[in-house]
């Protein structure tokens, strides 16, 4: 059997699933992946924010994965006021927008910069930067200002 690899990963959804676990939709370079957190209530379950980079090893063949294992790899962004709703409304966009495991290494990059830019307060550029590809394909590209 093989084993999992850790690869990095950030919340953009979760809600509770039966008694104590919960179904948790990650961004990760390989896409956008749902699976299920066991004991989300415990100790594991604090992780289980938006905007708190992880290190998860998800466990299955199917769509719907294991957590077999999640920490953090560093320090959660924490945002505040129009860049929380900011940060909300770029997760409920890619929840919608991204196709299930669909891999975009750049836009998990992105992603990661747009945070640390929310983070700080830097604006970032209006809608002139968010743009799709045609032909069915999602090209989603965040840019934090300079």
């Amino acid at each position: 059997m093989d084993q999992p690899t850790p690869q990095p990963a950030y919340v953009l959804h979760s809600r509770a699933y039966k008694e104590t676990s919960a179904l948790v939709d990650l961004l990760t370079p390989q896409g956008r992946v749902r699976a299920v957190l066991r004991r989300a209530r415990g100790k594991g379950g604090s992780l289980v924010r938006p905007f708190v980079p992880l290190e998860v090893e998800l466990r299955g063949r199917g769509e719907l994965k294991n957590v077999g294992r999640m920490d953090s790899s560093g320090i959660a962004a924490w945002l505040h006021g129009d860049a929380l709703f900011s940060g909300l409304y770029l997760n409920e966009l890619l929840m919608r927008l991204l196709p299930a495991e669909a891999p975009y290494p750049a836009l998990f990059e992105h992603y990661t910069l747009t945070l640390q830019a929310l983070a700080a307060g830097r604006p970032l550029e209006p809608a002139a930067c968010v743009r799709m590809a045609a032909a069915g394909r999602v090209g989603l590209r965040l840019c934090p200002a300079p």
